[in-house]
């Protein structure tokens, strides 16, 4: 090429380069010149965009998602991560809007995958109490929905089946029984609705659940013996296509080694092959196991035992809590550090890929949220602090892992979280009942105790940490 020729790349190259950038860089991108600016609307480089991100942040029902979104939505929902990113970096975040609620009786919140639809679990002396309502606060026409239910639900999980239908495990004590639910609530109608599919009365008393698509598993402890040996079994059951009944289940004994706390974590990894897997996490270990074969609940199910295909000793750490992220990584809290495991179970041959140990603040023990990208926890005194988990990139060696010796990578970077609104944080506790986030729309809900002048007892705050004027503001200064 001759010295001082210039070379134009037209259009269509330019759409193949920026479908490869992330978020960021086509909002950079575009604020170079008019030309670029155009090219940057189209909704093709926004939709590999997004695809980036949900991989990045590790959000699998917005990648199932995004098939069906309008081109307007696809380049919304990407300027809000790069407007969320932005937020994050500073020390301290003040939400750009929040709002309180004076809400009664409420025992729990949940945010419905996206942000627009917030879910409320509360029960009063004999029966529960759901609702269901946009996020919106200030939508004129705002949809809502309230249904009671003879059962006091204490517990509530939210899941996404195959058919991306929303979900929500509910859970009850009665009669020193344990009785779990589903409930199935639709949004996409003029009216919303909350239905009640299911109830089961567990026997023996679980030791801790967990669902997943279109699974429910829940697992218990027998004592036997002299002296007394504990065996561990897990129960998965998988749901109608109508969500009203169990079609086949599995029950099986797993060998696992017993730690300082009885309760254990439970989550269901569904492998490409659509045959689930379940990890089962103590403080002394956790493993993963192949279920074994489903068969109807009419047949008597044997209690099969069965070998892990994955484990991983943490005892020698001593772990102060060990967590099962949904859809995210394996975390160990031990002394002053975080061992992060970002497992690669759904191949045929399952292991996990990476292995990160950093620094934390001993003040992360009192977890409040602990989602796949994001961890919030209570510092007490109405005071909240929040950081990004990071991706590790250590390659997962089982010598290191056998030797216990993991090389810190870092400190995990805390930020400190503004509610401008006051709450009631006289007790230890800080106040906080319960928190959910959704990391797509950036919204946060706290349920915190009301002030003491307040009759309903319990306050809602949902905070926007952004706006849409100012992600407009983000995306506007083009050349």
């Amino acid at each position: 090429m001759p010295p001082g020729q210039q070379v134009v790349l037209g259009a269509d190259v330019w759409l193949k380069i920026l479908c490869f950038c992330s978020a960021a860089d086509i909002v950079e991108m575009s604020k170079t010149c008019i030309a670029l600016a155009a090219i940057c609307e189209n909704p093709q480089i926004w939709y590999h965009a997004l695809i980036q991100i949900s991989y990045a942040k590790r959000l699998p029902n917005l990648f199932f998602r995004i098939q069906s979104m309008s081109a307007r939505v696809l380049k919304e929902k990407a300027l809000t991560s790069v407007h969320l990113d932005e937020i994050w970096g500073h020390r301290s975040i003040k939400p750009m809007k929040t709002y309180q609620l004076g809400v009664a009786n409420v025992r729990n919140v949940l945010i419905l995958p996206g942000g627009d639809w917030i879910f409320l679990l509360g029960s009063n002396r004999s029966a529960g109490e759901l609702q269901l309502f946009e996020a919106d606060i200030e939508k004129p026409d705002r949809r809502f929905r309230f249904v009671e239910s003879e059962w006091a639900w204490t517990d509530a999980r939210l899941f996404v089946s195959s058919r991306h239908d929303n979900l929500v495990l509910v859970r009850s004590y009665v009669s020193q029984a344990e009785v779990l639910g589903v409930y199935h609530m639709v949004t996409e109608n003029r009216l919303p609705s909350i239905e009640l599919k299911l109830t089961m009365t567990l026997q023996p008393q679980p030791n801790g659940c967990t669902a997943m698509g279109d699974y429910i598993a829940y697992g218990w402890i027998e004592s036997s013996g002299e002296p007394s040996i504990e065996r561990h079994f897990v129960r998965i059951m998988k749901l109608d296509s109508d969500y009203r009944s169990v079609v086949e289940q599995s029950t099986m004994e797993v060998q696992l080694k017993s730690g300082q706390q009885k309760h254990h974590s439970y989550a269901m990894r569904l492998s490409t092959s659509a045959s689930p897997r379940i990890i089962v996490a103590g403080t002394a270990q956790i493993a993963l196991y192949d279920v074994p074969e489903f068969l109807p609940p009419s047949e008597v199910s044997e209690r099969v035992l069965v070998s892990p295909v994955w484990q991983f000793d943490c005892s020698r750490m001593s772990p102060r809590a060990v967590h099962l992220v949904p859809d995210g990584p394996i975390i160990i809290l031990y002394a002053d550090r975080c061992l992060i495991i970002e497992p690669y179970f759904d191949l045929e041959s399952p292991h996990p890929t990476y292995v990160g140990t950093y620094t934390v603040p001993l003040s992360l023990e009192r977890l409040l949220i602990l989602g796949p990208h994001r961890a919030f926890w209570d510092r007490g005194q109405g005071r909240l602090a929040s950081c990004a988990l990071p991706t590790p990139c250590q390659p997962y060696d089982e010598d290191e892992v056998i030797s216990g010796y993991f090389k810190v990578e870092g400190q995990i970077q805390t930020q400190r979280v503004v509610l401008p609104l006051a709450w009631d944080s006289s007790d230890d506790d800080g106040g906080v009942i319960r928190m959910a986030w959704d990391e797509e729309s950036g919204r946060l809900c706290v349920l915190v105790k009301g002030e003491k002048e307040c009759q309903m007892g319990v306050s809602l705050i949902i905070s926007d940490m952004y706006h849409p004027s100012s992600m407009n503001d983000l995306y506007s200064d083009t050349a």
